[in-house]
């Protein structure tokens, strides 16, 4: 089974640098859960969290989070966030 055939509401990507921002290789939509609270995201509370891969550097990702919840988090707080995003793409063979 490929990536693209797993549901994956956590975090989307870029194949590489190229690709036009509004072109991601996959997208997990906008109205994920928070990875915070767990409650949907809407188009007025979102923040976009994006980094590259620590590889060859060309794939891209980044997930989404209610703006409030990442402005009230601890830095612990967002380090868990991140490190469960990356265990997920790890998982996931991203």
């Amino acid at each position: 089974m490929t990536n693209k055939e797993t549901v994956n509401d956590v975090y989307g990507w870029y194949d590489n640098a190229e690709q036009p921002k509004n072109q991601p290789s996959y997208d997990p939509g906008f109205y994920v859960p928070c990875l915070y609270c767990g409650e949907p995201l809407t188009d007025d509370n979102v923040r976009t969290h994006s980094f590259s891969a620590m590889t060859d550097g060309s794939k891209s990702y980044y997930y989404r989070t209610h703006r409030t919840c990442d402005e009230q988090a601890t830095e612990k707080e967002k380090t868990s966030i991140w490190h469960a995003v990356m265990q997920r793409i790890e998982k996931d063979g991203n």
